[in-house]
């Protein structure tokens, strides 16, 4: 459907698409249109080619890779990001699929006119660069947690990614089930449950509902070895 007065506005709050030139962005949106769209909706499937570049305006969409009936999720784009795939500046089949794990409203803006304003306009293309070496940063870290920590560092750590407290309790709320979970962090769901039946010898429970009860937020970081990782961060883009 057209781009109503309210996704105009959501437009805004986009990082990458709120940094082009007024002009470019005008462009762009010419040609978009947006679909409200359930959980579990399929953006696109690894090896497609690239139809569009996908903006979140609402919901939440898992980057995903397979090897036969073998899934795994990357990364996870929220509300207000684009999934910027290597694919829409190459021209190549995806390397990975996309789907929704939580429905929302996402924009298409048609990927040949966001390739040619990339490169025909040098303001818009070093904003992309900035977004894809961002992206290509955290896929790093990822890979670096995968190689280098126990699946209970992991879990450990994403569980402090979802807080700024850093001593004494904390609770905190998860927003995926265990199998969404254990694919983002890379172990089956038995290997989950055991990296949260260990975590419970230190005080961080889980119940049915999702919510985490830490009872000592400083135990938590000094398993995780987080204090460690202080090189090659993410920067805000």
């Amino acid at each position: 459907m057209p781009i109503g007065q309210k996704d105009q506005q959501l437009l805004l709050n986009v990082q990458l698409l709120s940094d082009f030139p007024e002009r470019v962005l005008t462009e762009l949106t010419k040609e978009a249109f947006v679909q409200g769209l359930p959980k579990g909706t399929v953006l696109f499937d690894q090896g497609d080619n690239a139809q569009f570049l996908h903006v979140i305006l609402a919901g939440r969409v898992a980057v995903t890779s397979s090897i036969g009936e073998r899934e795994t999720i990357v990364v996870i784009r929220e509300s207000s990001e684009v999934v910027l795939d290597s694919a829409a500046i190459l021209g190549v089949p995806y390397s990975t699929g996309a789907r929704l794990i939580e429905g929302g409203r996402i924009m298409m803006i048609p990927v040949q006119k966001f390739r040619e304003a990339a490169f025909a306009d040098a303001a818009t293309g070093a904003v992309t660069l900035r977004a894809l070496a961002n992206a290509n940063l955290t896929l790093t870290q990822h890979i670096r947690d995968l190689k280098l920590l126990t699946t209970i560092q992991r879990l450990a750590r994403h569980l402090l990614s979802m807080t700024a407290v850093t001593s004494g309790a904390a609770t905190l709320s998860l927003r995926d089930d265990r199998p969404v979970l254990a694919a983002l962090l890379g172990m089956t769901p038995e290997s989950l449950s055991r990296a949260f039946a260990h975590l419970r010898t230190i005080g961080v429970k889980a119940d049915k509902g999702g919510t985490i009860s830490v009872e000592n937020v400083r135990k938590l970081r000094s398993l995780s070895k987080l204090e460690e990782r202080n090189e090659g961060e993410a920067r805000a883009r």
